[in-house]
């Protein structure tokens, strides 16, 4: 595959992924979840690296979610039949094996969408300006031909996806001749869902799993459809990938198993609310908060305050997976063993369109990014808004934190906004936790700073060899060493003794707990010390963000905690 083409998989990847929550917001087809967009992003993430021999298996093995394993399959033969020798013929390979793929097929969906790239690539293979065109029709189609869309008011989610995935193939084919347009513009309202769409009662289990079958496809097929709904299915050789709800999860695994033999299993509850997230309710908010997602913030915790999280990657098992979707027991066991780990920035461009989006669909948007000293996304950021004029509604912010003290502050924060505060309160308030907001780090191998380049390998033996444990500060100029331990059982009295040189025992104070792969110690040692020593304090026991853990390994456990002011500790006394 040649580096043009390359390039132009990686900028639509990139353009669809920016615009990810927009998708999760409009998700009401087939089951509203709001999930179509984080799952495109984890089944397309192998086309960050394409390549048309090894990608159609990459893609098999990552797709997740009704829309990622019918985009996935269009995509599998999409780059499998070269599409810089001919992109027509590509497209019409993709469009098959994606209606081929699903069991019930509808128009109305992303099918539509490629239907319509391959017609128009048919009529003329490297007119793309009128590709683009004829996609946005389709696109704007699908709000009248699904049931469930037009009572909504709303286009098909996963079309649109793929919409912006294809502007932006096209729009790097092109070295930017086909500008990447507008989407509140183009769409309008019909990115925004309105009307009385109807409530889902979906419930159950959401089913991906690879097996090898011990029958033939066809038969495996059969029995697998009568296992649930919503299939979709893709043959890759010896292997069949299978996506379905079901309604009993262990029935399912089951009767997987007796087909063959399952190579992976994924499950998720299926927990359809209220159709769509961007309601008029939160519209009203006035203020909306994003945060770097390598702060200790879950996602469940994200969405219940309407926080948007901005993601980078963690490359595992030979995948480029959004961090918030890695199993932390997985990753931490491999880490264990001795696997290979890696963290990878979003670029530039698809950090940008992240601003973008957030930014075309609220009045105020506070950006609460990793502290300087550790990225470059505040500045990223910052350059983005100078670019868009005085009136772009993003205001970076440089939390000088990372971690769970960016989490602790984007709680305090996200609380506020919730709230109502406005955006000088929230100014304000970000000013007050620059001072108030600490975070004390337990490292417990020094080894996995040193394979990710942050201490010297030289440093890192040696200090395992010796069983050093040191103990950091995340502070806005970066790391800062507070001691060295020689064993586990120092790490809780240390903690203790910090946190009595800052505040008094009765001070009613927040403290987030974060665990790696040791949560059972951190819950019965830690988390029953710090309550006996400060029985007024509230603390939250979570997992510390996957990118903290891989850059500072298993058995790692951090305490974050907000600090009293001034007039708060002498009350306390």
């Amino acid at each position: 595959m040649n580096i043009r083409l390359k390039a132009a998989f990686v900028t639509g990847y990139e353009r669809m992924a920016g615009w990810s929550t927009l998708l999760d917001d409009i998700n009401l087809f087939p089951v509203a979840d709001a999930d179509t967009g984080r799952n495109l992003k984890i089944s397309l993430a192998p086309l960050r690296d394409p390549d048309h021999r090894a990608t159609p298996h990459r893609l098999l093995m990552a797709a997740t979610g009704n829309s990622g394993n019918i985009a996935g399959a269009f995509f599998s033969a999409f780059v499998a039949h070269q599409p810089s020798a001919q992109m027509a013929e590509a497209a019409r390979a993709g469009k098959t094996a994606a209606w081929q793929s699903v069991a019930r097929p509808q128009a109305g969906t992303m099918l539509s969408v490629f239907d319509r790239l391959s017609a128009e690539l048919t009529a003329a293979e490297n007119n793309f300006p009128a590709a683009v065109t004829g996609l946005k029709q389709a696109v704007l189609e699908t709000a009248n031909q699904l049931p469930t869309l037009k009572a909504a008011g709303v286009v098909d989610a996963g079309a649109m996806g793929m919409f912006f995935f294809f502007e932006g193939f096209f729009h790097r084919l092109t070295d930017g001749r086909l500008p990447l347009c507008n989407p509140a513009a183009v769409f309008g309202s019909r990115l925004t869902v309105s009307g009385k769409p109807h409530t889902p009662t979906d419930a159950g289990y959401c089913i991906d799993a690879v097996l090898t079958p011990t029958g033939g496809s066809k038969e495996t097929l059969a029995h697998v459809s009568a296992m649930g709904e919503h299939l979709v299915a893709v043959c890759d050789g010896a292997h069949l990938k299978v996506h379905f709800h079901a309604p009993d999860e262990k029935a399912a695994r089951d009767r997987l198993a007796a087909l063959g033999t399952v190579i992976r299993l994924d499950s998720e509850e299926i927990s359809p609310g209220p159709p769509g997230r961007n309601r008029p309710e939160k519209d009203r908010r006035t203020v909306h908060l994003a945060t770097d997602a390598a702060g200790s913030l879950t996602r469940t915790l994200a969405e219940t305050l309407n926080i948007s999280l901005i993601e980078s990657y963690v490359v595992f098992n030979d995948r480029p997976v959004p961090e918030t979707q890695v199993s932390a027991p997985h990753l931490y066991a491999a880490m264990r063993k001795g696997r290979k780990v890696t963290t990878a920035q979003a670029s530039v461009f698809e950090r940008e369109q992240q601003f973008e989006s957030l930014s075309g669909r609220h009045a105020h948007v506070l950006y609460l990014s990793v502290g300087a000293a550790y990225t470059g996304n505040w500045e990223t950021a910052r350059r983005w808004k100078a670019r868009q004029g005085p009136h772009c509604p993003l205001t970076p912010l440089d939390s000088g934190a990372a971690s769970g003290r960016l989490g602790l502050m984007a709680r305090s924060l996200g609380t506020l906004a919730a709230a109502g505060a406005t955006v000088p309160d929230l100014l304000a308030h970000h000013h007050r936790l620059n001072r108030t907001c600490d975070e004390l780090i337990f490292i417990d191998q020094l080894k996995y700073l040193a394979a990710g380049g942050r201490i010297s390998k030289a440093r890192g033996f040696f200090g395992d060899m010796l069983h050093l444990k040191p103990v950091v500060r995340p502070t806005r100029s970066g790391v800062q060493k507070e001691g060295v331990l020689r064993n586990a059982e120092d790490q809780v009295p240390f903690a203790l003794a910090y946190l009595a040189r800052q505040m008094p025992p009765g001070a009613e104070a927040h403290m987030l707990l974060q665990y790696t792969d040791n949560t059972e110690w951190v819950e019965t040692q830690a988390q029953t010390a710090l309550q006996t020593a400060y029985p007024r304090a509230h603390i939250t026991l979570q997992p510390m963000s996957i990118t903290s853990g891989v850059h500072m390994g298993p058995g790692t456990w951090a305490l974050a905690f907000l600090l009293p002011e001034p007039d708060e500790k002498a009350a306390a006394v």
